[in-house]
């Protein structure tokens, strides 16, 4: 081997173990979620991470560069950082806890203390030049803009709308290889295709998303990159009616004779899931029928209720107009019911007159969600159960053994809303206090004397309570963390 071709292979070596020890936490990282995972209807545009090391929730730079953006936001990723990167690259840090105090002090506090928001999204005109070195604090791990446990959702992108697998820029550990939970053969409308069940294991117990799928020893799907504009097409790559976070099933395209199928890891692990030869003729229990070739479900009301003034109040638009949804009252709510059998990967757009104080819900599991919209605002509804219900409401403000709690029943509290005083100074949100998923309070500075909190629900309805004594549910000041 000549000089240049050591060189040349000794930098590619270097390059390999610097992408290996990049990792957005001090002491490494654990994969919980793969890229283009089954997210409902939605592809998953980037992988989740948790710090190897319990307790190294500092998240960091992994790539020098500047602030392009930065957001908050109730739902989606809460709060979030986005780093252009010298590479070029764009960097995504989603569901932080807090912002480090750089951004905190030079950004967040500033704007809410001109505008009174704590939701905003911001770019870097509005800021001006932030430079992050590689290593340099984002902030700290949370769950922001989601329930569920804590958790870094970490994104790149290529440009403004393509996002690329992360694993092939960061190093992550996978010690398992693919396997599958069941499958069947399907036939949706003339289109036949078997429904695959399949996950990987790595590091951890939680069922990732497989990377690579061969039908006949030909590349059938890989998730290299999605971009933006197919980000709602995940019912294409899924059988949505059938996958869950256990066992997401893919829709594998058969034909006749034998079929071989092989699942494969980002490491190269993979599985030969087995040959299917499917029937002309489908029986036994493992066929999920296609629906049946008559015309579209029309918009129907309940007896007793004056149709005329129910359309009036909920009007399905478009195209979809008439077709493939249900409008009618149960128990004092009006619902939508959102066939999914006749939707495909489309929804249906609906355009709904709200009432004082009325809000929509989606039911799922025995539970309503609330849905924000705006009044009269045409919202896409994918499959599933809506109501539309009245929040009369006040949210409920509890203070007991030195810890307060807000709470809704219904819409939920609105977050920006919120306002505190205490010892005769106003508290900024963020800064000196949050309010986590169960609604409870939490400090990051000791208050005594009076204190005064007001809030509202999205219905609107305010509740303001007076609290006197020692505050003693605060947190340790978040910035005094490596």
């Amino acid at each position: 081997m000549n000089f240049k071709n050591k060189a040349l292979l000794t930098l590619i070596l270097l390059h390999c173990a610097l992408a290996a020890a990049r990792s957005p936490f001090r002491e490494g990282h654990q994969l919980t979620s793969t890229f283009g995972e089954y997210r409902g209807s939605y592809y998953h545009m980037g992988i989740d991470l948790i710090p190897a090391t319990e307790g190294d929730t500092a998240v960091r730079s992994v790539s020098a560069g500047y602030l392009w953006r930065i957001k908050s936001q109730r739902y989606g990723y809460g709060r979030s950082v986005y780093i252009k990167g010298d590479d070029g690259l764009t960097y995504v840090y989603a569901h932080l806890e807090t912002y480090a105090p750089v951004l905190l002090d030079g950004i967040m506090v500033p704007y809410w203390k001109e505008n009174g928001k704590v939701y905003f999204d911001l770019y870097s005109d509005s800021f001006g030049m932030v430079r992050f070195e590689e290593g340099d604090l984002v902030g700290y791990m949370g769950h922001s803009g989601i329930s569920g446990k804590e958790h870094l959702h970490f994104e790149i992108r290529k440009n403004d709308t393509l996002a690329v697998n992360p694993l092939a820029y960061i190093e992550c550990g996978d010690n398992a290889v693919p396997a599958g939970c069941s499958w069947r053969f399907v036939s949706y409308g003339g289109e036949r295709f078997i429904s695959l069940g399949l996950y990987d294991l790595a590091e951890r117990d939680n069922r990732l998303g497989i990377y690579r799928i061969e039908l006949n020893g030909e590349l059938f799907k890989r998730f290299d990159a999605v971009d933006y504009s197919e980000y709602g097409k995940g019912r294409s790559v899924y059988d949505n009616e059938l996958s869950s976070y256990s066992c997401y099933r893919y829709k594998v395209s058969i034909d006749t004779g034998a079929n071989t199928i092989e699942a494969f890891d980002y490491k190269g692990g993979s599985i030969t899931v087995g040959t299917f030869i499917p029937y002309d003729i489908f029986v036994g229990t493992d066929i999920i029928w296609s629906p049946p070739d008559t015309a579209p479900v029309p918009i129907a009301y309940a007896s007793g209720i004056n149709g005329k003034n129910l359309k009036k109040r909920i009007r399905v638009i478009g195209a979809d107009e008439g077709m493939f949804c249900s409008v009618f009252e149960k128990d004092g709510a009006l619902r939508i019911s959102v066939k999914p059998e006749f939707l495909g990967n489309e929804s249906v757009s609906v355009k709904i007159k709200f009432k004082k104080k009325e809000g929509l819900y989606r039911r799922a599991g025995g539970r309503l969600s609330y849905i924000r919209v705006k009044k009269e605002e045409i919202v896409k509804l994918g499959g599933g159960e809506y109501v539309i219900m009245k929040d009369a409401m006040k949210p409920a403000i509890k203070a007991e053994e030195g810890k307060i709690t807000v709470r809704d029943g219904l819409s939920g509290i609105d977050i920006s809303s919120i306002t505190l005083k205490a010892d005769g100074s106003f508290l900024i949100p963020e800064r000196d206090f949050n309010i986590n998923e169960w609604g409870e309070l939490q400090m990051f500075k000791k208050t005594e004397g009076e204190f005064h909190i007001l809030c509202a629900d999205e219905a609107g309805n305010r509740t303001c309570k007076k609290i006197e004594g020692h505050f003693v549910n605060f947190l340790t000041d978040p910035f005094s963390k490596p």
